[in-house]
């Protein structure tokens, strides 16, 4: 593999950074009103010198999906990322509404106990997305920037419908609805919150904070769709996401699909937006 000089000296200035401000881990369960939530927290000693970037996860997803950048940028930021409840290591909630209200809610209490008192950094991949957005919106005061990663806008099911003959939509239903039956009770209930989730979406003003859409081109099509046409929506569907925020940038990847991180280093561009223009 070859290393550029500039990705070079990103990795050394990480290893100073992590060298100069030792590390502190909490990582557990979390008591909440609603239930109890896992999470990780990594911060250094001297927490106010360093951004804090919270990692939110997609549908079905849980915390392990940040494994392979976690340890590159817990060395020049403070890192949160947590199961939502009744996913990977978190209890089920008490309530069996999961919409982007519930959730937000949540997670704003789980900051609240951590003592998490500067503005956050959100990342969000695919349907996280919605959660960001959603925070981002109920508690603004506590949101200093948000990533998109992969994440739908709230027109993309209707686009992808509309470019699917009715044979193709019908045999797409009776997949998810074989596949969803064998989710436990929470992640159906996510998916069942999906329409809440994007009216609720669709009502939030502009925002004002930095937001940084990123995604692939090159998606992994089932072979019988019009590969070319759903990579057209997606793009446009991108694209429209770029009206969230009147401080909104459109990141293309060239060569990925949904899963980023081997075409993308996305530690590389946090440090760059956020590390070395401080």
């Amino acid at each position: 593999m070859n290393i550029t000089h500039a990705t070079l000296i990103f990795y050394l200035l990480m290893l100073v950074n992590f060298n100069a401000n030792a590390q502190e881990l909490e990582s557990g369960f979390q008591k909440l009103s609603s239930g109890t939530i896992w999470f990780e927290y990594r911060h250094h000693s001297i927490k106010n010198e360093y951004p804090t970037i919270l990692f939110e996860s997609g549908a079905l997803s849980h915390s392990t999906y940040w494994n392979p950048v976690i340890d590159s940028i817990a060395s020049f930021a403070n890192t949160i990322r947590y199961d939502r409840a009744g996913l990977g290591r978190s209890l089920p909630p008490k309530d069996s509404i999961r919409s982007v209200i519930q959730i937000t809610n949540e997670l704003n209490e789980l900051l609240d106990s951590l003592k998490v008192n500067d503005k956050i950094i959100l990342v969000c991949h695919s349907a996280g997305g919605y959660y960001g957005r959603a925070f981002s919106k109920q508690h603004s005061d506590k949101v200093r920037a948000m990533i998109l990663i992969e994440s739908p806008c709230t027109e993309w099911e209707g686009l992808l419908r509309s470019s699917l003959s009715e044979k193709q939509n019908m045999d797409r239903d009776s997949i998810l609805k074989r596949n969803r039956s064998q989710l436990s009770f929470i992640e159906r209930q996510e998916y069942k919150a999906a329409e809440i989730n994007r009216n609720f979406l669709e009502q939030i003003p502009q925002m004002q904070i930095p937001v940084y859409i990123i995604h692939g081109i090159g998606h992994n099509w089932p072979e019988a769709y019009n590969r070319t046409l759903l990579d057209q929506k997606w793009k446009d569907c991108q694209s429209s996401l770029l009206s969230i925020s009147e401080n909104s940038h459109l990141i293309q990847v060239s060569n990925a699909g949904h899963h980023i991180f081997h075409e993308f280093n996305l530690p590389k561009f946090i440090y760059e937006r956020f590390i070395d223009q401080n």
